[in-house]
């Protein structure tokens, strides 16, 4: 079964460089690229970091029952071949997962995910970003192999990547630092959690907030409704149906499936759902003078939009909010289903019972009501 690959915080941070870099930015970056050239210029042949050996390794069990890990750190400095080499040797071990430090140099979340979505195609092994286990366990070259209980390290060793010849030393009674064993090169990623702390040290908060709110209406889905054709009254069952049984938490029945339930019967709702599409004047008017008409019969009116100007974004939505007297709210799919809305501006109250949805045409609303018996 394909192991899950672990982003860790990649989805908070671009890694390219940000745009008020400052001198240690400067310097981080400069010795980032000083570190890839090295790793391109003297990556190791394959065959010296992985004896072709292909026996499986036993699981190992912790101190307290739970399985040990092994953990390969390596880098994308590796030439693909190398690496791609190095998985296929890792392949079927559910005990043995790779981590990386970070994005390369210059490369944005996209390129880091793009990459990992690549091995993953490819492989059964686990591949995870964490900076801070190099940092924990002071990796700075690769390849390092590590055998790990509660992420304590039992064996470490440098330029190995054959995990059958660290088990035949862990069998042998080996413990420790084994020092280094075979060729090792520079990890060339950056450390993801120094990317952060950079870009945080130079990130304008306030600017990025005013950008999530100018996004928002942009990216808002609305539940765009028709313009009432014709004035139109229906009933909205209030009734819900159990489908299966509900119990309590020692497995009594409190509610048997099949059971019909009136929702009204146990919570009264006293609402005036207005729902108006917001870039229609005529419907903001209507929506406000059906508001004060709610107040007065004792009603909490409640404006729902199914539109309004994206370009006008907030200040849009603030001028909604003006005219018709309170707070607006975007329709929901579900609110919408389960009133079975169809058309703008609709009007939804309980009465006698039951659910009422009133759709009118906008002009013609007076007139009506003018005309209503006891108006």
């Amino acid at each position: 079964m394909r192991h899950p690959f672990v982003i860790l915080l990649a989805g908070l941070v671009s890694f390219g460089p940000p745009s008020h870099a400052g001198p240690q930015t400067e310097h981080l970056n400069a010795a980032a690229e000083d570190i890839a050239t090295a790793a391109r210029t003297r990556a190791a042949p394959i065959d010296e970091l992985l004896p072709d050996r292909q026996t499986l390794l036993p699981r190992a069990q912790g101190a307290h029952g739970e399985q040990q890990e092994i953990v390969l750190a390596l880098s994308r400095a590796l030439p693909a071949g190398e690496f791609r080499r190095i998985l296929a040797h890792l392949s079927g071990r559910p005990h043995v997962r790779v981590i990386l430090r970070g994005p390369m140099p210059g490369e944005t979340v996209g390129d880091v995910a793009r990459a990992l979505r690549a091995i993953a195609e490819h492989t059964d092994v686990s591949v995870d970003i964490d900076p801070g286990f190099f940092r924990r366990h002071d990796i700075t070259a690769i390849p390092v192999m590590l055998l790990l209980d509660h992420d304590e390290a039992l064996v470490k060793v440098r330029g190995w990547a054959d995990v059958d010849a660290l088990q035949a030393r862990v069998e042998a009674g080996d413990r420790g630092d084994l020092g280094t064993m075979g060729p090792v090169i520079p990890v060339a990623e950056l450390d993801l959690i120094a990317v952060m702390q950079s870009r945080a040290a130079t990130l304008d908060l306030e600017a990025a907030r005013a950008r999530a709110r100018d996004r928002y209406w942009q990216q808002a889905q609305f539940q765009g409704l028709q313009p009432v054709k014709v004035n139109t009254t229906r009933q909205i069952d209030p009734h819900v149906v159990v489908t299966q049984p509900i119990r309590d938490a020692d497995g009594s029945v409190l509610i048997e499936d099949n059971t019909r339930i009136d929702q009204l019967s146990i919570r009264p709702f006293t609402m005036a759902l207005i729902v108006i599409d917001g870039a229609e004047p005529a419907q903001r008017r209507f929506a406000h003078a059906e508001a004060e008409n709610a107040l007065a019969k004792g009603l909490r009116p409640l404006v729902l939009l199914t539109n309004l100007d994206r370009a006008g974004g907030w200040d849009s939505w603030n001028a909604i909010a003006e005219e018709v007297g309170q707070h607006p709210y975007l329709l929901t799919t579900e609110v919408k289903d389960r009133f079975d809305l169809r058309a703008v501006p609709s009007i939804v109250t309980a009465e006698d019972g039951t659910f009422v949805v009133r759709e009118y045409v906008v002009g013609q609303v007076q007139a009506d009501k003018e005309g209503a018996p006891g108006s």
